[in-house]
Formats: C-alpha cells, structure tokens, sequence
C-alpha cells in the first residue's frame, strides 16, 4: 500500500511539524513532502547541525535532500517563495519546488488590505500575520481569482491583477471601511505602517504582474511528482498552524482561512497518488499561542525551569509568545474531531486513515516536572519521563509514538514504530 504520514499540530500552532517533518523524511528517506494547507505564514524551525532555518513555503524535508509539493489547497505567494528559495541558496541548498496548478495565488494587494485591517484593530486584533491569507481567499470567493496556471499566461495575469487593482481594491475597503479620514485617525505609530501599504496600491499592476511572473516561472515547476516517485515510496505531509487555529474547528475570529488538519493531509496524499495516510498529531510539552485569542490557564506555573523559544521573537504583528500548561481535555476534543472529519473526507478521496498517533516535543525545556490539566479540570504535576504515559491514559485516542528531547532529527526518541 502506497503511504503518506501526515504531521498535524494539535494545538495553536508551533508544536515541532518541521522537526518531525525532517525526521519521518530521514527515517523513511521520503522523495517528497506536500504542503497541504496554509500558506506564506507557517514558520517551521529544522536544525541539522549549523544548519538552522524557519521555513514557510518550502518544506521542512529540504534538508533531507526531500522535493516540495504546494498541493491545490495550498496557498502561494511567490514574492515570499522567491526569497526564502534564495536565502536557502545561500545555505547551499537548491530547493525542488512543485506546485499544483489550482494553488490560490496571493498578491501585494491581499497583503496590504490584510495589513491594513489588522492593524486597525488596535487591542481587538485578529492574530492575523499580515501575510495576505483571509484576503487571498475572501477574494477568491468574490470572484477575482488568480491560481498558479494562470501566472503562466503573462497577459492574463496582467488582466487579473489590473482588476483587483482597479475594482477589488477599492470595493473591499469600502467594505471594510477603511478610508484615508481612518488612517488619519490611528495613533501615530499605527499611521505610519497604514500610509506606507496605502502606497502599495498606486504601484503600476504591470510592474507587480512582471515580477510575480518572473519570480514564480523561476522558483517553481507544474511538473507532476507522481511521475518522479514510485508506488512504494513514502511521502510526508507537512500540515501549517494548528487544530486550535482551524476554521471551522476553532474559536472564531481567532482562526486562520484554512483546514489545518487530517482533511487537508488526505487530499495531499491523494494528489501524489497515495492509498492510506497515518495521522501524527504533534504537541509540545505544554501549550503555547504566539498572536491574538484565548489561551486557557495562560500564566500558570508550568515547569521549574525558564522555558525559551529562538523562532517565535516578539514582533509587531503577533506580540510575545504565551505558555500555558497542557489543557488534555482540549488536546482530546480537537483531535478526535479533526479525526471523525477527516474519515469522511477520506472515503471521498478514496484513502485508508491508520489510526491516529502522536509526538511530544521539548521535553529538554523542562526541570524535574511538568504541570498538565487532566480530563477533570485538575491540574497534576508529572515527571516528565512519565508524560507520554499520563496523555495515553487521559487521551485514549492516540498512541504516543515519540519525544523529542532537542531541535534535530537526532534527538527524537522512538517509543513505537510508525506503522
């Protein structure tokens, strides 16, 4: 049977995808890894040795020598792609990029509005990146769509962009009422970033169309994978953000425009010509949120040890990173759901779902303990060589297949083979 192992965060996002993304394309030495869903705002940390990069488009397997796959639910910014593909050049890595051809393609334009909205918001913000995801596909639902097959044709990319440009821009802004007297009326320091992406809409569409053009045509290939694997070759898939972050499933409006778990996996899998899918759910040790919306228990005492983290710096966009201790009665929910939904999905799809397992990672941020709650709303202490043992008894809907006791392939610990 042909396999893919989907890698799905659990939680909000930041649970250690591109780790076990490297590692499962190490350990099953994977021709490709798809990106499922999501977009230009995923950051997903790999470390081999000196090597140490966040990535966004390109997969977290790249360092293992695996292609990338944007498959047609993913989410393409080119302007992003392009860079991130020549700082990885200058690391000496040459990225193999594929992209389906329905890929939703994002523009300045989307980036500006969804710059521009967020902050706006002041104190009420949205948790939104600025990276264009909500505005790329509320635009694709108002009927001003570009995919990836169309950045091939130079005109109608061109007419495209000169449309959203002329009609799109100016029609969502009234909708969201966004005007220069609103600008004018931001504090000063917000002002300055509205102004500066108010100015990104009188560029000259031409100009952005060439270079959208010329960055995708160098940076990407149509070409189909199933052509350059073979049936018996595992494939990873490589989910963005979080169970808790998901549209549908999360707390409204702190979500992001996206499926981020097991359905979007399945459909992956099923494009590079895939029969059955094992589901891996990834937490860390405890919870984290980096950007708006709710985080139970936040501030309560989580390990006798400073927790730390390199990736997710405070910025202008989504503040200080929070901790909290693992609530498994949330982690259960999220995932069994994401679970029954995603087995609908694959009888559509025509794909076996194993059942689902899991990876706990930054067990080495911990001191002699950690705090969870369990199912009861009790918050226990746990020594953490103890914790996958105490998430199988309180879950009951996963099996703990590994830790991770650092930021490398290297020091993932197998505690079951993946099947």
């Amino acid at each position: 049977m042909s396999q893919a192992i989907a890698v799905i965060g659990a939680g909000y996002g930041d649970e250690g995808k591109g780790l076990a993304t490297d590692y499962f394309v190490r350990k099953f030495k994977a021709p490709f890894v798809a990106r499922g869903n999501g977009g230009a705002q995923a950051g997903h940390t790999v470390v081999d040795g000196k090597n140490r990069h966040v990535f966004g488009h390109v997969s977290s397997g790249t360092f293992a020598g695996a292609d990338t796959y944007l498959g047609s639910n993913f989410i393409l910014n080119p302007l992003i792609l392009s860079d991130e593909i020549e700082e990885l050049e200058t690391m000496g890595f040459k990225p193999r990029v594929h992209a389906h051809g329905d890929c939703r393609v994002s523009t300045i334009y989307d980036m500006a509005i969804n710059s521009l909205v967020e902050l706006s918001r002041g104190v009420d913000r949205h948790g939104s990146c600025g990276m264009g995801i909500n505005e790329t596909v509320t635009r694709h639902q108002a009927g001003f769509y570009l995919d990836f097959n169309t950045l091939f044709n130079y005109q109608e990319t061109i007419d495209v962009l000169t449309r959203v440009h002329q009609e799109w821009v100016p029609e969502r802004l009234k909708m969201l009422g966004i005007t220069d007297n609103t600008f004018l009326k931001m504090p000063d320091n917000t002002q300055r970033y509205a102004h500066a992406f108010f100015d990104v809409f009188k560029m000259a569409p031409r100009d952005i169309a060439s270079d959208l053009c010329l960055k995708a045509m160098q940076s990407l290939t149509l070409d189909d994978p199933k052509k350059k694997m073979k049936f018996e070759d595992t494939v990873v898939i490589e989910g963005a953000q979080g169970l808790m972050l998901d549209e549908y499933l999360g707390e409204f409006p702190h979500v992001t425009r996206s499926v981020t778990g097991l359905a979007s996996s399945i459909r992956a899998a099923a494009e590079l010509g895939k029969t059955s899918i094992i589901p891996v759910y990834m937490t860390r040790a405890y919870a984290t949120r980096h950007g708006a919306g709710p985080l139970v228990y936040q501030g309560a005492r989580i390990t006798d040890k400073n927790l730390r983290d390199e990736t997710n710096v405070d910025n202008e966009w989504q503040g200080s990173i929070r901790y909290a201790p693992l609530d498994l009665r949330s982690l259960k929910a999220y995932i069994t759901e994401d679970f029954e939904r995603g087995k609908l999905v694959a009888q559509a799809f025509g794909v076996e779902v194993d059942p689902p397992q899991m990876i706990i990672t930054c067990l080495d941020q911990l001191g002699s303990y950690v705090n969870v709650v369990k199912a009861n709303g009790s918050i226990i202490r746990v020594k953490p060589e103890d914790l996958p043992s105490v998430l199988v008894n309180e879950l009951m809907c996963v099996e703990i297949i590994g830790v991770s006791y650092g930021p490398e392939a290297k020091d993932v610990r197998e505690l079951a083979d993946v099947v």
